[in-house]
């Protein structure tokens, strides 16, 4: 490992957050041109929470599927018997849902509060 690879890391990850930034822009800029069309703020926070608790779900679910799949693949090649608790795929699930809505929270709550006229300018 080199002394530039911290480095070179914490720039892709700029990147990404950079990115991340400019679509969180458009989604507030959709959602603002909802409040200039007649949207309270509590439709646009509840649409916003809606969309990422429906993505964290969606994705919980896949990666539920998936771990499970491979489970129960690996368990048959090692002939084991095949053992997932139920409790074990709901906290999984869970997870993503409670993450889910932490990280869109903030997103909801920021343009909720965004006047729609500031938020189309810029």
């Amino acid at each position: 490992m080199t002394t530039h690879t911290p480095v070179y890391r914490h720039i892709d990850t700029d990147v990404i957050f950079a990115d991340d930034v400019s679509e969180d822009h458009i989604e507030v800029s959709q959602h603002s041109l909802r409040r200039a069309l007649g949207a309270t703020r509590s439709h646009v926070r509840a649409q916003f929470l809606a969309e990422s608790l429906l993505l964290a779900a969606l994705g919980g679910a896949t990666g539920v599927v998936l771990g499970a799949l491979v489970t129960w693949s690996y368990a048959g090649w090692r002939s084991w018997p095949l053992v997932l608790p139920w409790w074990s795929l709901l906290g999984g699930l869970a997870a993503t849902v409670v993450i889910g809505a932490t990280a869109g929270l903030y997103p909801a709550m920021r343009a909720a509060r965004l006047s729609p006229t500031a938020a189309l300018a810029g």
